[in-house]
């Protein structure tokens, strides 16, 4: 069942990607987690409180979805409708791909401000400041890390154990993108979804070093750059993972990603990634999106063979 579901979500991931109307279950494990870390934050200590959130919201919702899914098996249709919405809502492939690409459209037609605010809502960074390079950088940024956290890492858990493992994985990712951040907030209360985030990332990014080369040499891009940069530069990011789907992107398109950025007013001097081989252009994003697009379909047509060989 799980096989054709994947066939089915994917293809309506690629056609309808995220419709705003369309209720979604990261938007309900959001609230799930805004109402517990009102209550779980009276708790002391606060790395004790933000773990229980953390395995509450975690265990909850991998065992709603497999309740729902076991229920929906008495009626064979049923199942494979709830298994097709739910693998379609928790890819992004259409939207990773659309998103930065509407940045980009404004650039070109020399409206600016509004790319940096289409920006803003893709990036944690300040985007008033941002040139264009910059604005194009951190398009491909965003879409280099998505590209594991948003499509290689579902649907290795999805292959794993199914969609019980990939909502879970969704659940891990929300945590993370919520509460997982280093300011004075959430420094302790987010440590436990943070480093959730980091071991469940760590096997598909490094898959991922070898994934973005492979795809890149099947578009005529720079493939054997693509591994040398991952495996130089893969480690600068202050992420764990990030750094190398980063890396292998910058590497594969010639160009240098990283370097100093601007977060909640202050000025962060990251590392830089890859060599300034060619400069930062819409038609770099473009090419950006297409290497994510095939590693979106390579990743897919995988998990479906591991579906179809675990039976």
């Amino acid at each position: 069942m799980s096989e054709l579901a994947l066939v089915i979500g994917y293809i309506l991931d690629l056609t309808i990607g995220d419709p705003r109307w369309l209720p979604h279950p990261v938007r309900m494990i959001g609230k799930e987690i805004e109402i517990l870390e009102k209550v779980l934050r009276k708790l002391r200590p606060e790395r004790l409180s933000g773990a229980i959130l953390a395995l509450t919201v975690i265990s909850s919702v991998f065992l709603i979805s497999y309740l729902l899914i076991q229920i929906a098996d008495r009626f064979k249709p049923l199942r494979l409708g709830v298994e097709s919405f739910l693998i379609f809502t928790l890819l992004c492939t259409r939207s990773l791909a659309d998103e930065p690409m509407k940045v980009v459209r404004e650039l070109e037609r020399e409206r600016i401000d509004e790319a940096r605010r289409y920006l803003s809502h893709l990036v944690s960074r300040d985007t008033r400041g941002l040139n264009e390079a910059g604005i194009f950088r951190a398009c491909i940024e965003t879409v280099a890390e998505n590209t594991v956290d948003g499509l290689i890492s579902p649907l290795f858990y999805l292959a794993l154990g199914g969609v019980p493992a990939m909502i879970a994985f969704k659940a891990i990712s929300t945590l993370d993108s919520m509460v997982g951040y280093r300011d004075e907030r959430y420094i302790r209360f987010g440590w436990a979804s943070a480093r959730l985030d980091d071991i469940a990332n760590f096997i598909p990014a490094r898959l991922s070093a070898l994934l973005i080369p492979f795809s890149a040499f099947i578009l005529n891009l720079n493939g054997s750059n693509a591994f040398r940069v991952a495996l130089r530069d893969g480690g600068k990011h202050e992420s764990p993972n990030s750094g190398l789907p980063e890396a292998a992107f910058a590497g594969a398109l010639g160009v240098r990603l990283g370097g100093p950025a601007v977060y909640g007013g202050v000025r962060v001097d990251r590392p830089f990634i890859g060599d300034e081989l060619e400069p930062l252009t819409p038609g770099k994003v473009r090419e950006a999106v297409k290497l994510m697009r095939l590693c979106s379909a390579i990743t897919a047509f995988t998990a479906l063979g591991v579906l179809i060989l675990r039976g």
